[in-house]
């Protein structure tokens, strides 16, 4: 079985106020109430990490397209033809 701990919590007067009035307007128990508000805390927290997994691969893929795009435009820049100063040969321009 296990052990139970006790936990004390300060509170300051307004979040007691609140504490108190969500307890008038649902759970009995303050130690229920407490357990119900720990596991709501506990699944926010999963999911805010899940999402945040999400948002770095959707960022990852944005970053990935403008890359491809960005190395398309720069080759296709650096192949560019231009005329040299007599007007009758062609040279390719080099990007570094």
């Amino acid at each position: 079985m296990l052990k139970s701990k006790r936990l004390i919590a300060s509170l300051s007067g307004t979040l007691c106020d609140e504490f108190d009035r969500a307890l008038d307007e649902g759970s009995d128990v303050k130690c229920e109430f407490m357990k119900e508000a720990i596991v709501c805390y506990e699944e926010m927290k999963n999911g805010y990490i899940e999402m945040a997994e999400l948002n770095i691969e959707i960022s990852e893929m944005c970053c990935a397209g403008e890359l491809a795009a960005l190395e398309e435009y720069e080759t296709k820049l650096s192949e560019c033809d231009d005329r040299d100063d007599n007007g009758s040969e062609k040279r390719r321009h080099i990007l570094c």
